[in-house]
């Protein structure tokens, strides 16, 4: 007989990330034309973020020093026009963005339900089917979360990275070394911890199942269960299977809410460092004050996405967690041979 278990030998079911997510991207084709409209306002809003901040240090050293009331006016109605082209960016970016994962989870809770129904009676027999249903409805709604709301985090944050990272160097060599310096502490730390989440990601989804199953097995045999009096037996088999549950997302929670005190602090650090590398620039007579405001709004906008991307990778590895149980479904093979209809 096959075994056609799902969760039980894990090494021969390694998922890496780059595998799963070009496994992931075939159910978003035929959505290009609406990738390329979400990315262009992607850009806008990256592009106004760069921007500001040195329209503002060009303010003060340019037109606040000198009372230039006019140059100043003209700076303020550019940045008023930037913000307001990024409001509109932001409504279609949302909207195109909603509709796009919407029509993604469909096509992939359809694709999930009919590999099901070709699978051999050996694939019931070997599963729970509480499992079956929290793959089909709580892990294919993770994935959905992570492209509606993540995804589109990721490609802004990286576009401003980039952005940021490569125009500081334009303005100021050193300030832009400095601004940085945290960052490679940050990817190391990234680095250590990113196994560690993905591994407490998927055994919190595996509890989950095991409880949708125990849920599943007690309602869908209730007149059983009261016959022969097991009420207390099903009740003590919740409660462990929710402890465990309990446990495992805790824990999973605790991993994954490391990034945001470890980015802050690294964030905090970056500003102290430009701060007093600019002070002392500015006594040289290398740096001016509108500039060195200017990098310390930088630094900000350096290390906040940094800070949000700690949160994206967390979330990304519980996508990942959610897609690896999709996956074990999708890479089945029915052994037996499929008989046409009659007529």
């Amino acid at each position: 007989m096959s075994n056609y278990t799902l969760g039980l030998d894990e090494s021969k079911k390694q998922f890496k990330m780059m595998e799963s997510l070009q496994s992931f991207a075939g159910f978003l084709d035929g959505e290009r034309s609406r990738i390329a409209v979400v990315c262009m306002a992607v850009l806008i809003n990256s592009l106004a973020t760069i921007v500001t901040p040195y329209l503002v240090s060009l303010a003060i050293d340019q037109y606040i020093s000198k009372s230039d009331l006019n140059g100043l006016f003209n700076i303020i109605w550019l940045l008023l026009g930037i913000y307001i082209s990024t409001v509109f960016a932001g409504y279609f970016q949302a909207k195109v963005m909603g509709r796009l994962s919407q029509r993604t989870l469909f096509r992939l809770r359809n694709s999930l339900f009919s590999k099901i129904q070709f699978l051999p009676v050996a694939f019931f027999n070997q599963n729970k089917a509480g499992d079956l249903i929290s793959r089909l409805n709580n892990d294919t709604d993770k994935l959905n979360q992570f492209l509606s709301e993540s995804v589109i985090r990721f490609v802004s944050i990286f576009f401003t990275l980039i952005g940021v990272g490569i125009f500081i160097f334009f303005i100021n060599f050193q300030m832009a070394l400095v601004t940085i310096s945290c960052s490679l502490f940050l990817y190391f730390i990234t680095r250590i911890l990113s196994p560690r989440i993905k591994r407490f990601n998927k055994k919190s989804l595996e509890s989950t199942g095991d409880l949708s199953a125990q849920v599943q097995e007690s309602l869908s045999n209730f007149k059983v269960v009261v016959a022969f009096n097991r009420q207390s037996y099903f009740r003590q088999k919740f409660e462990e299977v929710n402890q465990e549950n309990f446990k495992r997302s805790v824990l999973t929670e605790f991993a994954s809410s490391l990034f945001n005190p470890i980015y802050n602090f690294a964030g905090n650090i970056a500003q102290l460092m430009v701060l007093a590398f600019g002070l002392y620039l500015i006594s040289q007579g290398n740096l001016t004050i509108g500039l060195l405001i200017g990098f310390i709004t930088y630094t900000q906008k350096f290390y906040e996405p940094l800070r949000i991307l700690g949160s994206i990778w967390a979330s990304l590895q519980s996508a990942l967690a959610a897609w690896s149980r999709v996956q074990e479904i999708m890479s089945l093979r029915n052994n037996l041979e499929i008989q046409p209809h009659s007529k």
